[in-house]
């Protein structure tokens, strides 16, 4: 299995995934899809509701249809249990928005904090390098504990450049 870097799900192999993310925003919240393929074949879309409603997949035959069941089937969460198939769709899209998200704060040298609340919701946030101070992810891990992150957050992440390392969870 492999541990996929943003989002700790476990996938029996990494040619199944999102290849882009359309958004639009709604009065309700945002609304989503994305396609998923297998290298470079497209399998079908995945659908995000703006009220958090089920993720939906619309394979593009039963072929597609059954490959992915086969692959969600495989999936695990960081405690090695058995993933459904709403929590591994998602999983693939935040995996794909995650790394554009940092692919471009490594681009643009920007340090990038993942913060949690209570019911796992995630928020981003740009850490700056004061001016003058060379880009430096041990500095920034360093320096991280010192954020104020406010006190519904219980659980911060600091992207490493490969990796998201956890510098602050709550007692």
């Amino acid at each position: 299995m492999i541990t996929l870097v943003h989002t700790g799900v476990q996938v029996p192999h990494t040619r199944i995934r999102v290849t882009e993310l359309h958004q639009l925003e709604t009065p309700t919240g945002v609304a989503w899809t994305a396609p998923l393929c297998e290298q470079d074949r497209r399998l079908g879309t995945i659908t995000g509701h703006p009220n958090g409603g089920a993720i939906h997949f619309q394979p593009r035959d039963r072929q597609a249809r059954d490959l992915v069941e086969d692959f969600i089937a495989q999936c695990r969460n960081r405690e090695n249990q058995l993933l459904d198939e709403d929590a591994v769709l998602t999983a693939l899209t935040d995996e794909y928005d995650y790394g554009a998200v940092t692919a471009r704060a490594d681009a643009d040298h920007i340090h990038l904090v993942r913060s949690f609340d209570q019911y796992g919701i995630p928020e981003l946030f740009e850490l700056q390098t004061m001016p003058g101070v060379p880009f430096d992810y041990r500095l920034a891990r360093a320096s991280a504990p010192q954020l104020d992150l406010g006190p519904r957050i219980v659980r911060a992440e600091l992207w490493m450049g490969d990796r998201w390392e956890e510098f602050y969870r709550s007692p």
